[in-house]
Formats: structure tokens, C-alpha cells, sequence
């Protein structure tokens, strides 16, 4: 009876075990997501690297990010356009 009760409940019983894997299910779903998180991010990284970023591509990134233009450039103002890094 003792060590049915502790095979059931105990600290490494069946009920500890079953607990064990749902978090293991639950922490392998936050690792894959997290991996496509770094993923994504050194693809980022990689365009910025200098053997394959542009400046064209920078220049533009930047103006986008910051607001700016060049004197050259001309200006279209459309109010209901919202800006491309805005997210809903």
C-alpha cells in the first residue's frame, strides 16, 4: 500500500511525472517560438551587415524611421496615409 500510494503521488510518482511532461510540452512550444524570434532577428542583423547592405536600402530605411528627406526630394503629403512601421 505505501509504495503504491508513493508511486501515485510521491515526488517522482506517475501524477509528478505526467505534471513534468505538460511542461515540457509548454516550455518546447516557448522554445520554438523564441527560435523563430532569433531567427528573424539575424536575418535582420544580416542585412545590415556592410557586404550586403545597399545605401539606397539605409537611406530609405532611415528617412521612413526618422522622418527625414533629403533637400532634393519632393514631398507628397497624403493624409490618409499612415506611416509603414505603425502597427494595428
Amino acid at each position: 500500500m505505501y509504495f503504491g500510494w508513493h508511486a501515485w503521488h510521491g515526488e517522482f510518482g506517475i501524477k509528478a511525472w505526467m505534471r513534468h511532461e505538460d511542461e515540457i510540452k509548454i516550455l518546447r512550444t516557448r522554445l520554438e517560438e523564441l527560435q523563430g524570434d532569433v531567427r528573424l532577428l539575424r536575418e535582420g542583423i544580416d542585412l545590415l551587415r556592410a557586404d550586403s547592405l545597399g545605401s539606397d536600402i539605409l537611406a530609405e530605411r532611415a528617412r521612413n524611421v526618422l522622418w527625414f528627406v533629403h533637400e532634393d526630394d519632393v514631398v507628397i503629403y497624403d493624409p490618409g496615409c499612415q506611416n509603414l512601421d505603425e502597427k494595428d
